[in-house]
């Protein structure tokens, strides 16, 4: 399983998980996208990028 990433078809935007077979001889039809709660994606992204962390905040008294 990869790490969380941002995944976009130009209209719909999602955070979600690609799911790859364990071994090559694996099936195939466990690959795919999952969104963050474990469900496929229902749409085929196009475009994909990491999640940078936030920054941290700093408060001054």
């Amino acid at each position: 399983m990869s790490e969380t990433v941002e995944v976009t078809d130009g209209d719909r935007v999602e955070r979600a998980r690609f799911r790859r077979p364990a071994s090559e001889g694996a099936e195939l039809r466990n690959v795919g996208w999952l969104c963050e709660d474990g469900r496929p994606l229902d749409w085929q992204p196009t475009h994909w990028r990491p999640i940078l962390p936030k920054p941290p905040t700093f408060v001054l008294d």
